[in-house]
């Protein structure tokens, strides 16, 4: 399985050009924006999940609301987007809107499920995932596994 970190722009791009193996993606965007639209000629990508929440924490509760931060409902709508998917496809792409926090978070906690190497996520100097985004993802991943 390969984990693609990706910007809404290169995520885009990419679907024009990368045509070869089996391919899901969940693209996150922020709530007023409108949906990543991917090559819809490219039949390597089988299914993309759209989530829409703000790059914020749990410590911006108060200031968002619930509405504007990633839910439980979003993460377990990844947990079984990932489980449905994980022996059928050759990669996932993860994109948010820069590619370096929201994605960063969930793709390390779906490393972590399939007990990948999670150096190049932790080591890098461009990444810099959103703990809550991993936390939420993580829990409903491991309690998907548990059900």
């Amino acid at each position: 399985m390969n984990i693609k970190i990706l910007s809404r722009t290169k995520a885009v791009k990419l679907s024009y050009k990368d045509l070869e193996g089996t391919k899901v993606i969940i693209s996150i965007s922020d709530p007023e924006s409108e949906r990543a639209h991917f090559n819809r000629e490219n039949n390597s990508i089988k299914e993309v999940l759209y989530l829409s929440f703000y790059d914020v924490g749990e410590e911006t509760k108060d200031a968002f609301g619930t509405g504007g931060r990633m839910t439980a409902d979003d993460a377990k709508k990844t947990a079984r987007f990932v489980i449905k998917w994980k022996d059928m496809a050759d990669a996932i792409w993860i994109n948010c809107e820069a590619g370096v926090s929201r994605s960063a978070g969930i793709a390390l906690s779906i490393m972590e499920y399939l007990n990948m190497d999670l150096s190049p996520v932790l080591k890098s100097t461009v990444y810099c995932p959103n703990m809550l985004c991993y936390e939420l993802t993580k829990k409903a991943l491991s309690e998907a596994l548990d059900g």
